[in-house]
Order: C-alpha cells, then sequence, then structure tokens
C-alpha cells in the first residue's frame, strides 16, 4: 500500500527518533546508567520498532512482530564468536576492497592526506547528499550517494531506506542489489530474535541472490551472498 505523504513524514520522524534514542542508549550504557538486562530489552524494542519504520519507507508494508531476548548464554557466545572471527577473517579484504569511500576519505573516516575528517565534514556532505534526493526522489545516483554514504557511516537503518529506493529505480543495477542485501543484513546483526529478524535476513538472501544472478563473476555479490547463507540460514 502507498504511503501518503503524512504518513511518510510519521514514519521519517518515527525512525530519526529511533535512530536518536539507540544512540542515546548507547551513550548511556558507556556511562554506566543502564544495566545490562535493561540496555539489552530496551536496544531490541527500538531495533525493532526502527526496522519497521524503515521497511514501511521502503516499500515493505509487512507488520514486524518481534520479542526481545536476554543475552545468550557463555558458550553460545564463544560459539558465536569463532564463527564470527573466522566469517571475517574470509571477508575482511573484500569488504574493505568494496566499501564506498567519498573521494579523499579512507573506510576509518581520515583524509587520506593523513587530516582526520570532522564531523562538521560529515554533517556537511550528508546536507548535500539528502538535499539531492529531496530535490528528486526517483534520482538513482542520488539515492545510491546517500545510501552508500549512511552505509559508510553505519546507519544501516537509512541506508537501507535509500539503497531500496535505488533497487526499485534500476533493479539490475548489481552494486545497488548487493548493498542493500549486506545493509539489510547489518541490521540484522542489531535485532532481536523473531519475526521481525527473521523477514531482514530474507530481504538480504533475496537481494544478495538477485546480485549474484546478474553477476555471476562478481566477487562483492558472491562474498556478501555466501557470508549472509552462512551465518543467516546456516
Amino acid at each position: 500500500m502507498k504511503l501518503t505523504d503524512t504518513e511518510r513524514r510519521e514514519l521519517e520522524a518515527e525512525r530519526e527518533f529511533l535512530l536518536r534514542s539507540l544512540a542515546d542508549l548507547d551513550d548511556e550504557r558507556d556511562a554506566g546508567n543502564v544495566d545490562v538486562d535493561t540496555y539489552a530489552v530496551l536496544h531490541a524494542d527500538y531495533t525493532a520498532r526502527a526496522a519497521a519504520a524503515v521497511r514501511r519507507l521502503a516499500g515493505h508494508d509487512v507488520a514486524v512482530a518481534v520479542r526481545a531476548e536476554r543475552p545468550p548464554g557463555s558458550r553460545r557466545l564463544l560459539t558465536v564468536a569463532l564463527l564470527g572471527a573466522l566469517v571475517a577473517a574470509i571477508t575482511l579484504v573484500v569488504v574493505v576492497s568494496v566499501a564506498p569511500r567519498r573521494p579523499g576519505q579512507s573506510l576509518t573516516g581520515n583524509d587520506a592526506s593523513g587530516t582526520t575528517a570532522t564531523t562538521v565534514d560529515l554533517d556537511a556532505e550528508y546536507e548535500r547528499l539528502q538535499a539531492a534526493v529531496d530535490a528528486d526522489a526517483d534520482d538513482f545516483a542520488a539515492r545510491m550517494d546517500l545510501g552508500l554514504f549512511l552505509f559508510q557511516q553505519r546507519e544501516y537503518a537509512g541506508a537501507t531506506e535509500h539503497l531500496a529506493n535505488a533497487t526499485r529505480l534500476r533493479p539490475d543495477d548489481v552494486e545497488a542489489q548487493s548493498f542493500y542485501g549486506w545493509a539489510a543484513w547489518q541490521l540484522v546483526q542489531l535485532a532481536p530474535e523473531g519475526d521481525g529478524r527473521d523477514q531482514l535476513v530474507d530481504i538480504a538472501i533475496e537481494h544478495l541472490a538477485e546480485a549474484v544472478r546478474l553477476a555471476p563473476d562478481d566477487l562483492t555479490a558472491n562474498t556478501f551472498y555466501g557470508v549472509v547463507l552462512f551465518r543467516g540460514a546456516n
């Protein structure tokens, strides 16, 4: 179902509020003001609601039902950590080589000349890219630029919205399909177990499979797809 302008504005406001709430929650945890259990419950709730808003904004009008869970036991954590280390070792070179960069900036957020990029620079770049999308919501290049910028800044909820729209505008673009699927997978890492998380895994697999279908020899698409199949679908 197509969103009205009012519904879209309300969802965008809700998404921004929840993302700010997640950032504030992290700050409270780091300051020692929130215990582990409370943090887990609140983080799960905020993330699930943000994911639901992102999905609706991206055109996936599906209810997201999730349940907050306590962190898994130490034995499971150790197993997950070992598997994660293995996958990270396999994918590090590819992810570093294909992750989007802004001109003159390295993946660490530092200027290639050795001068650290400032918050003001990032804010200005975000405003420029957002203005391009606001000027033409159906501009594929603008959607990709903003989506990849947010992806690099690890703002995965916002990235998925714009990359989803990029795949809508140009479904045969391998990069759009690859990074939409990979950004959705990053959201999976934040989501608790439940139907909402499973839907995000399905989205990641669907779009990475399409990227591989479009370009069977594409290294990025194949690596992302393999990681998600291994970790998301066992």
